[in-house]
């Protein structure tokens, strides 16, 4: 998962879904089937694996399948399981995304990076107002060269 899918998942409920993995669940789907399995995968568009499912339709017609692949977009209602901790699962989820996000920095070296790139973009933004405020380029290229400049050599 790269760091924008990471950073997507972690501003949705898509974290909670993911922190269902290893659970056993049910789906509702828009199609009126409803899907119980064990959750295996959830990515950042909500579509979710499931394993060892049984599939039941409106009619009561069920289907057993060893591995079933869900669209997000077909998706209506997931059934949270009583045991599962709502807050306690995001808290997790969010907390494991945003550490692979880190890399294996600590926290304060993550804001001394954004400390120093900070202080480097104002310093940069400040000498090109400078310089180019004052007419700092035409003055460089004459002292660089004297022999195309138009008051000649000084």
């Amino acid at each position: 998962m790269n760091r924008t899918e990471r950073v997507r998942s972690c501003k949705t409920l898509t974290c909670f879904l993911q922190g269902l993995e290893g659970q056993w669940t049910t789906v509702e789907l828009r199609n009126e089937i409803t899907v119980t399995g064990t959750v295996v995968f959830v990515d950042n568009k909500m579509n979710v694996s499931l394993q060892d499912v049984q599939s039941t339709k409106l009619n009561g017609e069920t289907t057993t399948f060893d591995e079933l692949f869900i669209l997000g977009r077909q998706i209506r209602y997931v059934q949270v399981p009583d045991s599962v901790n709502v807050m306690g699962t995001i808290h997790t989820k969010v907390r494991e995304l945003l550490t692979q996000q880190k890399a294996g920095m600590s926290k304060q070296q993550m804001m001394k990076r954004r400390r120093v790139k900070n202080d480097e973009d104002r310093r940069r933004a400040r000498e090109f107002k400078l310089g180019r405020g004052r007419g700092g380029g035409q003055e460089t290229v004459a002292q660089l060269d004297p022999l195309h400049s138009n008051t000649g050599p000084t």
